[in-house]
């Protein structure tokens, strides 16, 4: 066998050298291409770590605020780009501690930030709209994200729409609801409107100095629409509660950055139903009557209404993510043909 090989090589010597020359190149090809790659890796690296800056170089905070710290050179520092608040009431430093910061040699610039908390949205909400005289039962399951998984939010929403002839309110059993997704409910005779809260929305307001910021980060560059913030005292509006209670509104001037997304779904379950005759007895009875029974009524009727077999189902998921903005309040609006609108007025 190995005198086969041997004679097949020196009758092709020259095929065989040329493969074992186009072999050899390869390997020293890839050698020298992983050797580069890796000192350009290293060198990149290198640069970064000596030339990198954090928009911070030094977060100044109080002595008391013990928390999102690390521990370098046997001192404690702020975890770059983080914000902290101690939720006491005696976080913070005052307006003289900063000015002597500024006055510090080497310091270029002081730029103050004072974590407000979160606030939420008003009442965003989710109205849907369907022809009067149906009897419909919805459900509604809110999910958020992470970018990588979806959670759902809370417990199902469920809410069962009896509609009867010559009954201008309809009975409504609702099911489950959420603490967070409140419910409501008005008519016409053309329309039925059921109003859907959404879950909070949680905006992180922060207070800062403008020019210092501006000089720090660009952001009065960033400006796409509306103005900067400018120094000067806040705008105040008088408020009226009713003939007698009167109160300042300040109007404190935000920026908003439209572009963070709020991740929000919705999937909505929607039910025809046939009411059967007794059931439609017993909801006349319980507009009619007015005993002490009443109670047993309604929540043999509810329990029906939310059993009740359906004769027909659909599910559509929505995302609601491209309708919602931090600090704008947004109704949605879902017609009969699942055509979505949107308007400034939650619930």
């Amino acid at each position: 066998m190995l005198a086969y090989i041997y004679r097949t090589l020196v009758h092709y010597r020259i095929q065989a050298a040329s493969l074992l020359l186009g072999l050899f190149a390869i390997h020293m090809g890839t050698c020298m291409g992983l050797f580069s790659l890796e000192q350009t890796r290293v060198s990149v690296t290198q640069d970064i770590a000596q030339y990198s800056r954090d928009v911070y170089d030094i977060l100044v905070k109080p002595n008391e605020t013990g928390q999102n710290t690390i521990r370098a050179d046997d001192r404690d520092y702020m975890e770059p780009n983080y914000v902290c608040k101690n939720y006491d009431g005696d976080s913070g430093i005052s307006i003289e501690t900063w000015r002597e910061i500024q006055s510090i040699p080497g310091v270029e610039l002081a730029a103050p930030i004072a974590a407000l908390g979160f606030f939420t949205n008003s009442i965003d909400s989710v109205q849907i709209k369907r022809p009067a005289g149906q009897s419909l039962r919805l459900g509604l399951d809110f999910f958020t994200s992470d970018g990588y998984k979806e959670y759902k939010i809370g417990e199902s929403t469920i809410v069962s729409i009896a509609s009867l002839p010559n009954l201008k309110v309809p009975e409504v059993a609702i099911s489950s609801i959420d603490t967070n997704n409140g419910f409501s409910m008005r008519s016409n005779s053309e329309r039925l409107f059921l109003y859907f809260e959404l879950p909070h929305i949680y905006n992180f307001l922060v207070a800062i100095d403008p020019e210092s910021e501006a000089k720090l980060v660009g952001l009065s560059d960033a400006l796409q629409k509306g103005r900067y913030l400018s120094p000067g005292p806040v705008p105040v509006e008088k408020i009226s509660f009713g003939a007698k209670i009167t109160t300042n509104a300040y109007q404190i001037p935000l920026l908003i950055n439209e572009l963070t997304p709020i991740p929000l779904s919705v999937k909505i379950t929607e039910e025809k139903l046939d009411l059967p005759p007794d059931l439609i007895d017993s909801i006349r009875l319980l507009r009619t009557q007015k005993t002490e029974k009443d109670l047993l009524l309604k929540k043999n009727i509810d329990e029906r209404l939310l059993q009740l077999p359906a004769t027909t189902k659909a599910t559509k998921e929505i995302e609601l993510t491209k309708y919602l903005r931090a600090f704008q309040t947004t109704g949605i609006e879902i017609d009969p043909q699942w055509i979505i609108s949107t308007t400034s007025q939650g619930l």
